[in-house]
């Protein structure tokens, strides 16, 4: 990372911003949970609302947020894990855990998880 680079505090912010003036993504998506932590950043949700799902929103909203990493050297984190209907009301989880680390995997995401996890911690370093 350098100093023109944002750090991962800034990447959240910008990410938010980048989200809440997107023209579709605030109107068919719950605000994905972005932290920063450690120098780099956390995906803790990410959900579309149900009528809604399986239309590439969650791709598009991570693409935003990939973008912003890659540019500024940050890593994401997030664990692979169907969400908790209350965590993002009107956004059912919709696939599996499998069916998610499928998904983080073609969207460039690695596996670092431990063998035998209910859950698949990933990575994308940036590129």
């Amino acid at each position: 990372m350098t100093d023109d680079n944002l750090s991962a505090e800034g990447v959240v912010e910008e990410f938010g911003d980048q989200f809440n003036s997107h023209p579709t993504l605030p109107d068919y998506m719950a605000v994905p949970g972005v932290l920063p932590n450690d120098g780099r950043v956390e995906l803790t949700s990410i959900g579309v609302y149900g009528k809604h799902q399986h239309k590439g929103y969650a791709r598009e909203a991570l693409h935003l947020l990939t973008a912003l990493c890659d540019a500024n050297g940050v890593t994401i984190e997030l664990v692979a894990r169907p969400l908790p209907n209350d965590l993002a009301p009107g956004c059912p989880a919709s696939l599996s855990t499998d069916d998610l680390v499928r998904w983080c995997t073609k969207l460039g995401f690695e596996d670092v998880g431990e063998p035998g996890d209910d859950a698949c911690r990933m990575n994308d370093h940036p590129r």
